[in-house]
């Protein structure tokens, strides 16, 4: 599956989040790639660093290093000890600032330290 496909097959409202989030994305990080892995959207530079995942009534924008992530908006939940993320359910309650300050800190985060994924296989 394409991470295109995988937005369009979203309903509206999913659909508008993720819509959403890819944008901030583009405009705060030009160089980032999408792939679909783990039956995800995954955003990388220098290894993965944040992906979306939609279930039945959100969205979640999740970051591998969340936890490394300075949250002066207070908006990040703890996903397992490392990973946290962003749960939406409209549009209309993402910070684009919020967002575009902790994407520009986990791509960061990837350079200094490397990929998160590396020896995990």
């Amino acid at each position: 599956m394409s991470v295109d496909k995988y937005a369009a097959d979203l309903d509206g409202p999913l659909q508008a989040i993720a819509s959403r989030i890819r944008q901030i994305m583009m405009l705060s990080a030009p160089g980032v790639t999408e792939a679909f892995k783990w039956n995800r959207p995954v955003f990388e530079n220098n290894g993965p660093f944040a992906y979306v995942l939609a279930n039945e009534h959100s969205v979640s924008f999740g970051f591998w290093r969340g936890i490394d992530i300075r949250d002066a908006y207070g908006l990040l939940h703890d996903v397992d000890g490392k990973i946290q993320h962003v749960e939406y359910t409209s549009a209309d309650e993402i910070n684009t600032q919020a967002l575009a300050d902790y994407i520009r800190q986990a791509i960061e985060l990837n350079n200094v330290l490397g990929d998160p994924t590396q020896g995990l296989e």
